[in-house]
């Protein structure tokens, strides 16, 4: 099946900046994410990054199939993405972080506001497309 020109999104972060690129179907429906960022460069970031993706990719997969999406999408947000996102929930911030309004507190939360951006302009798209 044959893809859209993809969405690349991009965060600043405490070791540099993650960009998360969301592949889709021309149909519409998702397909895939792919994470990169400066966290690869250390020890075991690529590993992390791969598994991060894998996670995310299943997860924005299976919102995007059920039958009722925009539930679906909030549960995502509400479940996996709230986790990754800030500290709420006690994901910590990354040794390196320091104070800024600019940069988000971990590779975590910077793939959470990426993904979110996502959503909230296909949310945009939907709406625009049944007015």
């Amino acid at each position: 099946m044959e893809t859209k020109p993809s969405r690349t999104f991009s965060q600043k972060v405490p070791c540099g900046y993650v960009h998360c690129t969301i592949v889709e179907h021309y149909n519409g429906n998702f397909n895939m994410v792919l994470i990169v960022g400066d966290i690869s460069k250390e020890s075991c970031g690529l590993s992390w990054l791969c598994s991060m993706q894998k996670i995310l990719t299943f997860s924005l997969r299976r919102a995007f199939e059920e039958d009722k999406i925009d539930d679906t999408k909030k549960a995502l947000e509400k479940g996996i993405l709230a986790h990754l996102e800030g500290t709420k929930f006690a994901g910590g911030q990354c040794y390196k972080y320091f104070a800024s309004e600019n940069m988000a507190t971990s590779c975590c939360d910077g793939i959470a506001k990426c993904i979110k951006e996502y959503i909230d302009q296909k949310r945009k798209e939907e709406n625009g497309s049944k007015e």
